[in-house]
This record gives C-alpha cells, sequence and structure tokens, in this order.
C-alpha cells in the first residue's frame, strides 16, 4: 500500500493567518467593550 503524504505542519497556521485572527479578536472585544460601555451609560441615565 502506498503511503500519503503528510501534510507539513498540520493544524498550524502560517504568521499572516494569526495575525489576521488576532485582529478579529481585537476587533471583537473592542466592539463588546463599547457595547459595555453603552449599557452602563443607559443605566445611569435613568438614575
Amino acid at each position: 500500500m502506498p503511503r500519503r503524504a503528510r501534510a507539513r505542519n498540520p493544524g498550524r497556521r502560517t504568521p499572516q493567518q494569526e495575525s489576521a485572527v488576532l485582529d478579529l479578536i481585537y476587533l471583537l472585544a473592542t466592539l463588546a467593550l463599547f457595547a459595555i460601555v453603552g449599557l452602563v451609560a443607559k443605566g445611569v441615565e435613568k438614575l
């Protein structure tokens, strides 16, 4: 039976992919922070 060629570094990301993932995480964290600040501002407004 012939051996199947294995992928080089399976499951590992290239630096460009890691950078894109980190950018997405930072973007989502920033949006979540602004959403929380907005909710706090609405809550303070009602006091």
